[in-house]
């Protein structure tokens, strides 16, 4: 847990955080979110002591980080960023080694490390290790960043705009290996983004911000259906209600039914449970049908279904219900 409590920063005459006071969960993706100056990077940098701040406490496990050395910190937090900055004359196997070789870590260790990352994002290791940045695409880049922050199992990872410089699809793709990843190793992340369809789709919880100030903090439903405050609701627009729909994952919408001994035709296309929930409505829309499998769990989910829940006020979490 990463707590803040009262912090204020100034750059000269201009304050870019005002007494802020948030928690951030562990084990959970907190995703900072506002436009532009709002304050989003400097509370991502003065969680490693990239910056201090001028007043107030920021606490990890109670310990302030005023009490850690600055290495000691940041070989505990891996590090995103949207300029991916790979080191150009390293492999990515080397750069993917950095902290690993920081840490003295025996060859076959770090040869070890770095195979399990490569496949962990999907790339594939032979073909890849040997590779220099400038024989990667955007997206195989961006892979490799994440790798290497994640290279040494640190338990926080700090993400500022890291998907940002990405084309859409290569951004959609990597949103759901982000997704995946996440799932499998339950790191306490904060995630900058000034995207509110990617805060939605990735965070479990959301700070959004304006001029430095903590306007709201909850999940993505709470802040898509009940906006705090004006600025809250112009910055999640008009159609808030459709947005949550990237928010619900097929898997926990489908009707329960046993499906075995009635497989769905072959040309009939198939969701994956991890799927969201604007990704089935649209394959339904192109599709004429009404209804679609899910892979992986047991029955069918309706459009109906989702229709419903987008007229909702106060919609529904399926996770928490009984």
């Amino acid at each position: 847990m990463i707590q803040f409590e009262n912090i204020s920063k100034w750059y000269g005459k201009q304050k870019a955080l005002d007494t802020l006071t948030m928690t951030i969960p562990e084990g959970k993706t907190s995703i900072l979110l506002g436009p532009s100056g709002c304050g989003k990077s400097t509370t991502l940098r003065l969680i490693n002591k990239l910056i201090i701040p001028d007043e107030g406490e920021i606490s990890i496990k109670g310990r302030s980080i005023r009490d850690y050395r600055a290495e000691e910190l940041r070989r505990s937090m891996g590090y995103v960023i949207q300029s991916i900055a790979l080191l150009p004359h390293m492999t990515v196997e080397e750069n993917i080694g950095l902290v690993p070789d920081l840490l003295k870590w025996e060859e076959q260790r770090k040869e070890k490390r770095c195979l399990e990352l490569l496949d962990l994002i999907g790339l594939d290791a032979e073909q890849y290790r040997s590779k220099y940045p400038a024989q990667l695409s955007g997206g195989e880049a961006q892979r490799i960043a994440v790798a290497r922050a994640l290279a040494a199992d640190p338990p926080y990872l700090l993400m500022d705009e890291p998907f940002g410089a990405v084309d859409p699809l290569n951004r959609e793709s990597l949103q759901n290996e982000f997704i995946e990843i996440q799932r499998k190793l339950k790191k306490t992340v904060v995630f900058v983004t000034h995207d509110l369809e990617e805060a939605v789709r990735l965070g479990d919880r959301i700070f959004v911000l304006k001029n430095g100030i903590l306007q709201q903090s909850g999940s993505p439903a709470d802040i898509l259906s009940k906006p705090a405050n004006e600025f809250v609701r112009d910055f999640v627009g008009p159609d808030r209600s459709l947005k949550l729909l990237n928010y619900y994952l097929a898997g926990n919408f489908t009707d329960g039914t046993d499906e075995t001994d009635h497989p769905p035709a072959p040309e009939t296309p198939e969701l994956n449970a991890g799927d969201n929930l604007k990704t089935a409505l649209s394959l339904m829309l192109e599709t004429g049908l009404s209804s679609l499998p899910v892979k992986g769990v047991s029955g069918r989910i309706h459009r109906k279904t989702i229709e419903s829940l987008v007229n909702l006020k106060e919609p529904r979490n399926p996770e928490t219900e009984e």
